[in-house]
């Protein structure tokens, strides 16, 4: 894939509207909770899969709209950091378990 810049005013509009829905489905954000492995594993899970329901498949046929591009990075960019995460926790495999069983749900 070639490179493209999206618009930073793209990016924010897209980010507030995540930051929107996310707040709307798991409560306030910039909550201090500590968790236990199991409930980290099942955080980590539904952020990622919240993530997942919003990637944007692009159609590689058709000129993708600026608005599924941005989606898609910012998506895609937030299920690789949840991974990272969940690596330096050691529950990757946990978490992947989880997601690969809503993933066979929802084909």
């Amino acid at each position: 894939m070639t490179g493209i810049t999206i618009p930073a005013e793209v990016h924010q509009t897209m980010i507030q509207t995540f930051r929107q829905e996310y707040e709307l489905e798991f409560g306030n954000m910039k909550s201090c909770v500590q968790y236990t492995r199991d409930q980290l594993v099942e955080k980590y899970s539904n952020d990622i899969i919240f993530w997942h329901k919003r990637t944007p498949v692009i159609d590689l046929d058709q000129v993708p709209d600026m608005n599924v591009i941005c989606a898609h990075a910012i998506c895609t960019n937030a299920i690789r950091q949840m991974y990272n995460l969940t690596d330096g926790r050691n529950i990757t495999n946990d978490v992947k378990f989880v997601v690969g069983k809503w993933e066979q749900l929802n084909r």
